[in-house]
Parts: C-alpha cells; sequence; structure tokens
C-alpha cells in the first residue's frame, strides 16, 4: 500500500506511512488522498499540504490491495476515521504499526529483486510520478514521453489538474509541483525532471563511421542490459532483527546524543515493544536518582554550590548523560556477540514495569529475596565483576539477609572492607512498591565502587549495563 501510495499520488515515504483513514477521500466516484500535519508526523514544508487526485486507471491488483486495506482498518479501528491506515491492535487499541519503519527497506530491497537494479529505492516512485504527469502535460516527440504516457487518457488527467483551460500554458509549471508538494518549479525541474535530458541520451552510442573511438571512453553501446533478480526471500523483510545488548546498548547511546527513542529504536533495529519497555524502566529509574551536576551542567552565570545535587526527573535521560564516549565504547564492544540465557526456574519472570526496584537512588542494586539476589549476582558475572569488586549490605545487619549474600558469594560490609574504606556502607533506602511513602526495613544490597581497569569502572555504567541485560533477559522469557 505504500508502494501504491508513492507510485501512484507521488507521497513520500513518511507522507504515505502516517496517513489516516480520514485522508484517503473518496466521493462521486473519485479519490483524492489528503496529505497534512498529524500527532506522528510533521510536514517538511506548508506547501506539502496538498490534495492529490487519483489520475491513473488502476490494475485489478491495485484495486484488490486498496480494498483489502480499507477492510483491514475496518477490522481493526472501526467505524472511526482519525487512526492510522497502517494500524494495528496493540494493547487493546488500534496503533500504528510497529513495522512501520522497516516498510521502506523492505520495498527498497524487492525493488532491487524485481527490476536488477541496484541503486533504485523507494524515492524513485515520487520520480516515476513526476514524469508521467509531465509527460501528459507537456508532450514531446520522443521515445520515452511516448512510453510514459502510453495508454493514459491524457485529455481526463489535464482537465482533472488545471481545469477547463487546460492548454499547454504557464500554469503546468506550477501545477506539478503542487501536486507533488513542492514549494515552486526549480526542485522538479532539476531534480525530477529526467524527461529534458533525453536529447543527452540520444547522443550515445555515435553511429558515424566518421567517428573515433576514445581510449577510455564509456560507450554505452556496450552496458549490459539490467535482468531482474527474483530471489526468495528467506526471511520477511518486515522482521526485526534478534533483539541483542548490542542493539539495546546502541539505541541508549543514541538517545544519550539527543535523539528520541523511536528514532533511536529504529536506526539500531530495536523492535517496539523492547524499545517501549527500554524506555519505561530508564525513565523511572532516573527518576528518583541522585546526581551530581558537573560543571557543563550549569547555566552561565549561574551561582552554585560545587557539590550541589539535583533529582533525576530534572533532567531527562541524566543517568545515559553521565556515561562517557569511552564507556560506550567499552560497554558495546563487550556486548558483540553475547547471548543470555537463564533458567526460569531459577530467575523467575519479573514484571517489566518493576526492574527499575532492582537500582536504588545512588546506584546501589538492591533486593529482597534470595531469587533477586541470584539475578544481581547473574549480571554481576556477566558483567565480569569479580567477588573483591562487590560487597554486600545487609540494611540494619539483619541475619538473613546476610544468610542470602553469603549464599552467592558476596564479601559483606564490616566483614570485610576493602583497602581504603571509611566506615560502613550507607544503603540506598528500597521504597515498598504496595505502600507509598513507606520504605522496606529487610532487604539488600550490593556496592560496587570506582575501578581503574574492566568493563564496568563506576556506578553509572553499571546501572546502565545492568538495566540493558534485564529488560533484555525479561523481554525475551515470556509476557511480563
Amino acid at each position: 500500500f505504500v508502494l501504491l501510495l508513492s507510485f501512484r499520488f507521488g507521497l513520500r515515504s513518511k507522507e504515505a506511512r502516517f496517513l489516516r483513514r480520514k485522508n484517503w477521500c473518496e466521493s462521486g466516484g473519485q479519490i483524492w488522498v489528503l496529505v497534512e500535519n498529524n500527532r506522528k508526523r510533521r510536514l517538511k514544508s506548508h506547501m506539502s499540504r496538498r490534495a492529490v487526485p487519483l489520475l491513473f486507471q488502476l490494475d485489478d491488483i491495485e484495486i484488490q490491495l486498496i480494498e483489502m486495506m480499507l477492510a483491514h482498518y475496518d477490522a481493526t479501528a472501526g467505524e472511526g476515521k482519525n487512526e492510522y491506515l497502517l494500524s494495528e491492535t496493540i494493547d487493546g487499541r488500534p496503533q500504528l504499526t510497529s513495522k512501520h519503519s522497516n516498510i521502506p527497506k523492505a520495498l527498497i530491497k524487492l525493488l532491487r529483486q524485481v527490476t536488477g537494479t541496484s541503486h533504485l529505492v523507494l524515492h524513485h516512485c515520487r520520480h516515476a510520478f513526476y514524469n508521467t504527469l509531465f509527460a501528459v502535460l507537456c508532450p514531446a516527440e520522443s521515445l520515452l514521453h511516448s512510453r510514459l504516457s502510453k495508454n493514459l487518457n491524457a485529455p481526463q488527467i489535464r482537465a482533472s489538474i488545471l481545469g477547463p483551460q487546460s492548454k499547454l500554458s504557464r500554469r503546468v509549471g506550477m501545477a506539478v509541483p503542487r501536486l507533488m508538494g513542492h514549494s515552486g518549479p526549480s526542485s522538479g525541474l532539476k531534480n525530477y525532471n529526467h524527461l529534458m535530458t533525453e536529447w543527452c541520451d540520444a547522443l550515445t552510442p555515435v553511429v558515424s563511421e566518421r567517428c573515433l573511438e576514445v581510449s577510455g571512453a564509456l560507450n554505452t553501446g556496450d552496458l549490459e542490459e539490467s535482468r531482474p533478480m527474483i530471489a526468495m526471500v528467506e526471511q520477511s523483510p518486515l522482521a526485526y532483527p534478534v533483539p541483542s545488548l548490542e542493539r539495546v546498548l546502541k539505541t541508549l547511546r543514541l538517545v544519550s546524543q539527543g535523539r528520541s527513542y523511536a528514532k533511536a529504536g529504529e536506526l539500531a533495529g530495536l523492535e517496539p515493544a523492547l524499545l517501549a519497555n527500554l524506555e519505561d524502566v530508564i525513565s523511572k529509574t532516573t527518576n528518583k536518582m541522585r546526581f551530581k551536576r558537573r560543571l557543563c551542567d550549569w547555566s552561565a552565570g549561574n551561582e552554585h554550590d560545587e557539590k550541589d545535587w539535583f533529582i533525576g526527573r530534572e533532567m531527562p535521560n541524566a543517568l545515559l548523560h553521565y556515561i562517557q564516549e569511552s564507556a560506550w565504547n567499552r560497554l558495546i564492544n563487550f556486548s558483540k556477540g553475547r547471548n543470555f540465557v537463564i533458567d526460569n526456574e531459577q530467575f523467575p519472570q519479573y514484571e517489566i514495569e518493576r526492574i527499575h526496584e532492582f537500582i536504588g537512588e545512588r546506584r546501589h542494586l538492591l533486593f529482597v529475596t534470595s531469587e533477586s539476589c541470584a539475578f544481581v549476582k547473574y549480571v554481576l558475572n556477566q558483567l565480569q565483576l569479580s567477588s573483591e569488586a562487590c560487597l554486600g549490605v545487609a540494611k540494619g545487619d539483619d541475619p538473613d539477609i546476610k544468610d542470602i549474600l553469603r549464599v552467592h558469594g558476596f564479601l559483606i560490609d564490616r566483614e570485610f572492607e576493602p583497602a581504603g574504606a571509611v566506615g560502613a556502607i550507607r544503603i540506598d533506602p528500597f521504597p515498598d512498591p504496595y505502600r507509598g511513602g513507606v520504605y522496606l526495613k529487610k532487604y539488600g544490597g550490593v556496592v560496587v565502587g570506582r575501578r581503574k581497569e574492566g568493563i564496568i569502572r563506576n556506578n553509572h555504567e553499571l546501572a546502565v549495563a545492568f538495566i540493558a541485560i534485564a529488560v533484555l533477559v525479561f523481554s525475551s522469557t515470556g509476557d511480563a
């Protein structure tokens, strides 16, 4: 359907993918598409808002495609007209399909297989729309003109675009740009109009016997004709790649650079469901954390205390911004090719929205049960953090929590103090998930200090790596 909108109506990729049902218009036997802004997509410019009529006779397969698409919408969204044509049911209501960002790549791959042209992209369908209209509105005696306008009802198309006064005039110069969504004729004439240069193609190959061959010059007559490269596609081109720690970390890195989660996930090839879980956990974890304000966090000219701290909810994605470039490189390099498989009996399925409870406000790893402590130990082992690098802490020196720590091989605060340690560690508070404003009194934690070597070198890096692994693991072990 996106291919049809690009080829028959000249729509841009995003204009086609984010088209709503009310923008597909039918009345009095006429069909047209209304291109306008909506909550998911802003148009390229104000001139991009336009109504594009169906100017060509559709093939039977195209008619069938449209009928199937509208029927799919009715079955998914009902009688309402405000949802997107490319909708699917998510969380019980119609939403834009989660595969929409993969559609252009899938179409490009299929177009190249069918045509045998290795450089063809979806945008070339828009070029074809422009040149077909130009061939009708500005007829000329050339092979390309005649082939493009063949089997077209040229008088009817000219009347639909220009109205009763449909003779060749200067109005043609602006009529085609309006249908394309251009602000003026120059864009089309310079970049889209391939009919104007057809005479150049006729200059080669040279047929006169009096002409000499130039060494090294390209003779177009020697070029091989491209042939279709039809091949079976083993995997659906709309399917997302298998989720991996590398893709998750790359997504987070793109977000730390200022991209939205949606754009970062699209670029990294992360499926939307996993992406939504990741964004939710990062947001909840960051909002409760405390961060020491850095020099770059201050506005110029503001007086401040160098030891000032702030809460994460004051700066969205603060946790990600505190990861240095060298750390991102280290984490992503470590993640390549790593798979995470856990035993569901040892680690029961956690609700994705509760993963943030593992991490405290100062990035201590917290637990309540032996199973949650085992998962903390599992992640630390995956991150190659030795027992000497991790110190277990029991809230209030609770003996049961200490026993859990010993069972899972953690060294315990006050029983073993690393060199340079001063006093006992004050563990992060653990909010009761079921009673707002109340904190648990029986729980434990694991603290990892700064290190000069290894994959993880501070607690900011540990928090990001822990979240990435936890979201990846519990998103793949079943429905959360």
